[in-house]
């Protein structure tokens, strides 16, 4: 599975839902969408079942350092993964496979 990752954690409302929604109309199969968001997008996830999208969200830690020993974006409080929902339990595999962050 490949990620794509889309940060819309700086940008005003209505503006991440609409990056959000464009990048999900240019997925290709074996692609999901990280986004790092500065909130839980509520009406976007009500859009989402319906539309064939699963998705998880998750809290950032502001204390997670990089690599680098730099303080993340604080402004990054969600990470979101979308994902196909016929495509769900590969997408699980593969994060467990790889050790990245859990569904």
């Amino acid at each position: 599975m490949d990620e794509i990752y889309l940060d819309v954690s700086e940008l005003a409302p209505p503006d991440p839902m609409s990056k959000i929604l464009m990048a999900l109309a240019e997925l290709q199969a074996g692609q999901y969408l990280r986004v790092a968001h500065s909130r839980e997008p509520v009406p976007l996830f009500e859009k989402l079942q319906p539309a064939g999208w699963g998705y998880s969200c998750q809290a950032n830690s502001a204390d997670v350092v990089n690599q680098g020993g730099a303080k993340q974006n604080t402004a990054i409080r969600y990470f979101i993964y979308i994902y196909r929902l016929a495509e769900q339990d590969r997408l699980l595999d593969y994060l467990l496979a790889t050790d990245k962050t859990r569904l």
